[in-house]
């Protein structure tokens, strides 16, 4: 195994291990998906994060693996099947969009949960968190690569909310073989934390940044959305990248 793969062991570990729980017979299945998916892990200011947290939560930020520090993930969606539990497709099949959620715990709890404070979307009615802005949200990406070679990746994001502003995400990384994992998190929302749905997952993610990990020949990343303006002031710090090539997801509500 090589190091990016140990390192995203050690990610998924940290993350998976503290927020997986078992299933219960009293979930209900609300959809299933198929996704491309990115995600960066940035250490944000405390205070700008802190005013996003509900009363009675606080963030903490991951404490070990190739996110350390971090504590909050930014996650590019390109979900190429989306099904309810008949297998009838939902919001025509297909989304796009991005999501900014912290891991947080409730005061006296050692459940650690990811709190999800923004969401863009292509799609308005997907708001399960009451924080939902429709965006436009548009991806290209770009592979090459001869016969057994690793290939050379280019990721392009930009979202625009219909709010204003804008986030534009440019990337160059050459890939590696993806590790396999499995979680079932829970994840709430910031606007009602007491709503959550548990995601049982099962994904190959390829760790491009991160510990002793660094496959990134260029990134560029310009935010001017308003509402997320103070997370980002130029003093945050990009900790990690993930890229989930491959995600298979089921969403239950308890």
């Amino acid at each position: 195994m090589n190091l990016s793969n140990r390192c995203l062991g050690q990610f998924c570990f940290v993350v998976l291990a503290a927020t997986t729980t078992p299933h219960s017979q009293a979930e209900t299945l609300a959809s299933t998906n198929a996704d491309n998916r990115l995600t960066l892990a940035f250490d944000v200011p405390d205070a700008a994060l802190a005013e996003r947290m509900p009363e009675g939560w606080n963030s903490v930020p991951f404490g070990s693996g190739p996110f350390a520090g971090a504590d909050l993930i930014m996650v590019f969606i390109d979900s190429h099947r989306v099904v309810d539990p008949a297998g009838k497709p939902m919001y025509g099949g297909r989304y796009r969009g991005m999501a900014l959620a912290a891991p947080a715990k409730a005061e006296g709890s050692d459940d650690l949960v990811f709190m999800v404070t923004n969401v863009f979307v292509s799609d308005a009615t997907i708001n399960p968190y009451k924080n939902s802005v429709e965006a436009r949200v548009t991806r290209e990406i770009a592979s090459t690569g001869t016969g057994t070679n690793p290939a050379k990746v280019s990721q392009n994001w930009r979202i625009e909310p219909g709010t204003g502003g804008a986030v534009a995400l440019k990337l160059v990384y050459q890939e590696s073989m993806p590790g396999r994992s499995q979680g079932a998190p829970h994840i709430h929302s910031a606007v009602e934390p007491d709503f959550y749905r548990v995601y049982r997952f099962d994904q190959f993610a390829d760790l491009l940044k991160g510990g002793d990990v660094d496959r990134i020949e260029s990134l560029s990343l310009e935010i001017t959305v308003p509402e997320i303006g103070e997370l980002f002031d130029g003093s945050e710090t990009l900790v990690g990248v993930l890229d989930v090539p491959w995600y298979m997801r089921e969403i239950w509500l308890p």
